[in-house]
């Protein structure tokens, strides 16, 4: 209750101040009273530098951004388990601008925290704050440069039918599933994404399942480049050396004791008073009254070290990732299209250290996807083909039969204040098919009014089916979430 509560005040707070306090400026007095405009990708928390305005020199500002998500939720899940809950979530961004007239360029630093009001056990706990992602960057009208624990450009610029959903988009609903307690052999896509990103955005149903991993607080580092807009096309590229931390991915089955000191089970035994004519009585009475004089010993363990890790989950390095998206308008018409792709390799010689999963597949993948919108309408859709990414060899069969991919499509409707959307997404990974039907509406708040951030009402609905035709197994579930959003 206390969280709730603060969180309440705190949107209230905003409200009330306009949220001008989380504005702060340093401007040279000859541009004090010219506007000054930082378009942020909400998914992504990343500044288009063609929206800055050109005329402010010697800048400094300090913004905070973020989302706060208060809602209920009601569930029937896999295991037609009915449950429901009040949950709260905030994702704050802190961002730190600078400019250099002379060389022309905006620079500075970004940081991202989540703190999210989930006590679920696979996923985190309420009490503490995660950073989700910390990087620094250079902007210039040759394009921007940022270096850091960051997302890559294959998922910042993507363009699928989840962006443009209504209510809430993300995919804080897949914790009120209970797909984490499918078969193992029951492998999952949930969420369109490639492979790195599903492993941030824990929308696989592997990675979901392992309970003890805080993969939320660690992104990759990455360096990545955006260029500028071209006639409507913009080119993005990222690397990461070394990819995720391994230890996110490894699991101690069993240890080893150098040393093992255990105490004497009795002393003090007078075995002279006892003799073949003893009576089973009389030597029960010698064992007590040792027993009387025992005192308690510690058990001396020394060197406990791990004896078998079991890798969990493929890990890549030197991962390589690219985007092409193109934005066109023409009449009432507004066009945007992307195509995105990674490819990484994994080190043998650090698998084969490990007592289980020697070797995994390599990493490749792509995705494109399209959305247009005609006045208030907007259609978009996309298709992903994973291929092997992620295939451990020693669980999955060697038959080039398996593989992922995912395709989804949505619809968004648009009046006035409101609007309404839905969305069908396929998934299939290893001969597993996934299904989510989702229904959302929203209805803005903050239209035609002073506030510089969004506040909205909203519900969500998603009808899950998952299906192995294999293992002959199958079931699915329903969520639905009411609530508030206010994003700034």
């Amino acid at each position: 209750m206390k969280q709730f509560s603060f969180a309440t005040a705190f949107v209230s707070f905003l409200l009330l101040y306009n949220v001008d306090a989380f504005s702060v400026d340093d401007v040279n007095g000859n541009h004090g009273n010219r506007k000054k405009s930082i378009n942020f990708v909400k998914s992504n928390e990343y500044v288009k530098q063609e929206n800055l305005h050109k005329s402010i020199e010697n800048c400094h500002k300090i913004d905070l951004g973020g989302k706060i998500l208060s809602y209920t939720w009601f569930a029937n899940d896999f295991e037609k388990i009915q449950d429901h809950g009040v949950k709260l979530d905030g994702v704050l961004n802190i961002k730190s601008i600078n400019s250099n007239s002379d060389l022309g360029i905006y620079y500075g630093g970004n940081f991202q925290l989540a703190v999210p009001a989930i006590k679920i056990d696979n996923f985190m706990p309420s009490v503490k704050a995660y950073n989700r992602g910390a990087q620094l960057f250079v902007e210039s009208r040759y394009g921007n440069l940022s270096f850091g624990y960051q997302e890559g450009v294959e998922s910042i610029m993507k363009v699928d039918a989840s962006s443009i959903g209504a209510g809430d988009n993300s995919i804080a609903w897949l914790q009120y599933t209970g797909l984490s307690n499918l078969n193992e052999k029951m492998q999952c896509q949930l969420f369109p994404g490639l492979y790195s990103e599903s492993i941030f955005n824990r929308s696989s149903h592997n990675i979901i399942s392992v309970k003890d991993k805080d993969f939320i607080n660690n992104l990759p580092f990455r360096i990545s480049y955006q260029s500028p807009n071209y006639i409507g096309v913009r080119f993005g590229i990222s690397y990461s050396p070394i990819g995720y931390d391994t230890n996110l991915f490894e699991h101690v089955s069993s240890y080893t004791i150098k040393q093992l000191e255990l105490p004497p089970i009795m002393h003090g035994v007078d075995l002279d008073s006892i003799n073949k004519q003893s009576t089973s009585e009389e030597i029960i009475n010698v064992f007590l009254k040792a027993l009387k004089k025992q005192t308690t010993q510690d058990v001396n363990i020394e060197g406990i070290v791990p004896s078998k890790t079991d890798f969990l989950q493929a890990c890549y390095e030197n991962i390589v990732s690219a985007g092409l998206s193109y934005i066109h308008s023409f009449n009432d018409i507004d066009v945007q299209a992307s195509v995105v792709g990674e490819h990484g390799y994994s080190n043998i010689n650090k698998l084969k250290s490990y007592n289980k999963y020697p070797s995994v597949e390599e990493l490749a993948a792509f995705a494109i996807g399209t959305s247009i919108a005609y006045r208030n309408v907007v259609v978009a859709g996309s298709y992903g083909y994973l291929g092997r990414s992620g295939y451990i060899n020693t669980t999955y069969s060697a038959s080039d039969s398996y593989y992922t991919y995912y395709w989804n499509i949505g619809i968004k409707f648009i009046y006035n204040k409101a609007s309404i959307s839905t969305s069908c997404f396929k998934s299939n990974k290893v001969d597993t098919d996934f299904y989510d039907y989702s229904l959302g509406v929203d209805y803005n708040l903050s239209i035609d009014s002073n506030y510089k951030g969004q506040y909205k009402v909203f519900g969500n609905y998603h009808y899950f089916n998952v299906e192995n035709k294999v293992l002959k197994k199958s079931g699915n579930g329903s969520v639905l979430s009411l609530g508030v959003k206010y994003e700034f």
